[in-house]
């Protein structure tokens, strides 16, 4: 129900009465809820809609994890700030270990034309245990494709 109501901005009454029914699942339930909801409107573009829940979660005190911080990474790229992405990596994931933050971050910086921070971030992830895996692979293919730059690839 609630994903459907938050389609519309501003958001209609039934909106609020179906966040606080969320926040009284508990705090797991609504992080996640929460999760789902953010990176929905994200990917949808409708970012004053993913500014309005995120606003929500902050009021209820709603705990961000891991989750929430690729979202707002992958948020902030889609938004064309690309040094607001890896700022939200380093302050609220400052170890990443989690091989969906590295290749999101380094899809960040590849769509904005930025390749010394994609690689950087690449480099970043090849000198952690356990070895890059295939998704990673393929964002750095996808990076130097995007780069036009066939040596990196190499």
């Amino acid at each position: 129900e609630l994903m459907r109501n938050v389609r519309t901005y501003p958001p209609c009454d039934e909106v609020r009465e179906d966040i606080k029914k969320l926040i009284d699942l508990g705090q797991k339930c609504a992080t996640r809820g929460f999760n789902i909801l953010l990176d929905n409107r994200s990917k949808a573009g409708e970012f004053q809609m993913f500014e309005f829940l995120l606003e929500e979660m902050d009021k209820y005190k709603v705990e961000r994890n891991p989750a929430t911080s690729g979202i707002l990474v992958g948020y902030h790229g889609r938004r064309g700030h690309p040094e607001l992405a890896e700022q939200e990596l380093l302050t609220n994931s400052p170890e990443p270990t989690d091989p969906v933050l590295f290749t999101t971050i380094i899809d960040v910086f590849a769509k904005a034309g930025n390749l010394r921070r994609a690689e950087y971030w690449m480099h970043q992830y090849e000198k952690m245990e356990p070895k890059p895996s295939v998704i990673l692979f393929n964002a750095i293919l996808n990076t130097c494709a995007r780069c036009r730059s066939v040596n990196s690839a190499e």
